[in-house]
């Protein structure tokens, strides 16, 4: 058995013969904490499970980009400006880079959000304002469901009661993904329509994750 850790999160893995943390990770440590995030410095909060009806890569392949977002997620936008989004490909990691809205008040916390997933299931986030940060995977359990956690992190002198709005308003940005992502299983599993296409500049790190299943896959 193998692992490591970064900062406060604990990793294994069972094959002996896996490579190391720090090469597994890559640079995500490094991006993280370069766009302004010290993750030695949080403090757990909670874990929440969830499932999803809908395969794993539908899932993940959504949570990759966020042309979606300006119609299905309305409190989202009002946070971060979608139209700046930056997106970035590099190994394994897939990342999103929204800075927040001129007039939003981050509290003297981070003025950008950062989305990253590390292949294949390593979802990271952090929202504009005070220090925050989720953590947790997301796996497939069937062809029509998969399921997750995320591990929530805040500084130790947040509030208690803008950590509740805060978690009030993720919880809805995940119900509107969810919502989104069932219809999107339930389109493709109905077998009318055998391939799509990708959209080569929003979709291009849904492009750079399907070429790495497709190399794990050969």
């Amino acid at each position: 058995m193998a692992g490591g850790t970064w900062g406060q999160f604990v990793f294994v893995n069972p094959d002996v013969d896996a490579e190391p943390l720090e090469q597994a990770l890559g640079d995500l440590p490094a991006i993280v904490r370069e766009r302004g995030l010290d993750v030695d410095a949080l403090r757990f909060h909670h874990r929440a499970e969830y499932e999803i009806r809908a395969n794993w890569k539908i899932a993940l392949e959504n949570y990759l980009e966020c042309y979606h977002c300006r119609l299905n997620h309305p409190g989202l936008v009002s946070v971060i400006d979608d139209r700046r989004l930056v997106m970035e490909a590099s190994g394994f990691r897939a990342s999103q880079f929204n800075p927040a809205h001129p007039g939003f008040d981050v509290a003297g916390g981070l003025s950008q959000g950062q989305f990253h997933l590390l292949f294949p299931t390593l979802k990271v986030n952090v929202e504009p304002g005070p220090a925050n940060l989720s953590i947790g995977p997301v796996w497939p359990v069937a062809p029509d469901r998969c399921r997750g956690f995320l591990d929530y992190f805040f500084a130790p002198d947040a509030a208690e009661d803008w950590i509740a709005g805060f978690l009030a308003f993720d919880d809805q940005v995940g119900a509107e993904d969810t919502a989104l992502v069932e219809g999107a299983q339930a389109g493709a599993g109905s077998g009318l329509v055998e391939e799509g296409r990708l959209i080569a500049h929003d979709e291009q790190l849904i492009a750079h994750f399907q070429a790495y299943l497709r190399e794990q896959l050969a």
